[in-house]
């Protein structure tokens, strides 16, 4: 039953978010788009400080930006560049890095009895 609950409640809020939303996720896009350029490839609905805000994800020139776009008015009020995308590491294949497992590093090799200790 808290399951369905969960789900009540969280239908709920979205149903009020997208009430004071005047523009679609579409412009919201197209928006985002024409001020930072770059492929859309992931769009939220989202309430930040008490605002309704589309975040709009984008990939532009190896980097991933979020924008942030008042679902009332379509002005851009904010663009974050994430991350820089890596080159995979040597003997990986990107299909590996894709799922977010990145390997470790290679181990440093040292020896315990090298450590010193304090007198």
């Amino acid at each position: 039953m808290k399951y369905n609950h969960d789900r009540l409640v969280q239908a709920k809020r979205t149903i009020a978010l997208v009430s004071a939303c005047s523009i679609s996720a579409d412009r919201a896009m197209e928006a985002a788009r024409s001020i930072i350029g770059g492929t859309v490839f992931d769009v939220r609905l989202k309430e930040v400080e008490r605002r309704v805000v589309w975040r709009v994800k984008l990939l532009r020139d190896g980097e991933r930006v979020k924008v942030y776009v008042d679902a009332g008015s379509g002005r851009i009020l904010d663009a974050k560049a994430e991350i820089a995308v890596a080159e995979p590491y040597h003997g990986t294949s990107p299909e590996t890095l894709i799922g977010g497992h990145q390997p470790a590093p290679p181990h440093s090799q040292f020896e315990p009895d090298s450590l010193s200790t304090p007198p």
